[in-house]
């Protein structure tokens, strides 16, 4: 971990509470100036600690019923052609998450949403009608069984110690 300094974490912790927090606001909890704060926030974006700024949304009231954790398995090919598969298919508006498998032959596990489980099906079957991929396993949940979706308690433990 890059070493950040005791304002860098602080900034941290606040934008984690609420990503909309403003400078000013941020600077009257540390007793910085504004520019000092948005020169911390600048920083680290540079370091690519703070990547981006997103917004937290329901899936379920947005119409997304189904949920998937989809296990894909690479058949030999290439590396060229391994690499052209893994970016269609995390270019494809279902996937919201896909994270290269460390364990054995070369793999994905992806995190898609579907409005329907015939969306699901055919999104399914696709995969499997393709050379060289195979379906290992599709784990189907719904949006409102979701326990938990955030990374913050990581974060705030590796900020702590």
């Amino acid at each position: 971990m890059n070493a950040l300094t005791k304002n860098e974490i602080k900034v941290i912790q606040m934008l984690l509470e609420n990503g909309n927090t403003s400078n000013t606001e941020i600077s009257l909890k540390l007793k910085v100036s504004k520019q000092a704060v948005g020169k911390i926030i600048n920083r680290l974006e540079y370091k690519n600690i703070i990547k981006g700024y997103s917004v937290n949304l329901d899936l379920k009231n947005l119409g997304i019923d189904i949920l998937c954790f989809i296990k894909l398995s690479f058949n030999g090919g290439d590396a060229g052609t391994y690499q052209q598969m893994r970016k269609s298919l995390v270019e494809r508006p279902e996937v919201f998450r896909a994270n290269t498998s460390l364990a054995g032959r070369p793999s994905l596990i992806l995190l898609c949403g579907f409005k329907s489980i015939e969306k699901l099906n055919n999104f399914v079957k696709g995969l499997a009608e393709q050379n060289k991929l195979n379906v290992e396993e599709v784990l189907i949940h719904q949006p409102v069984d979701v326990l938990k979706d955030s990374n913050k308690d990581l974060i705030r433990s590796i900020l702590k110690s």
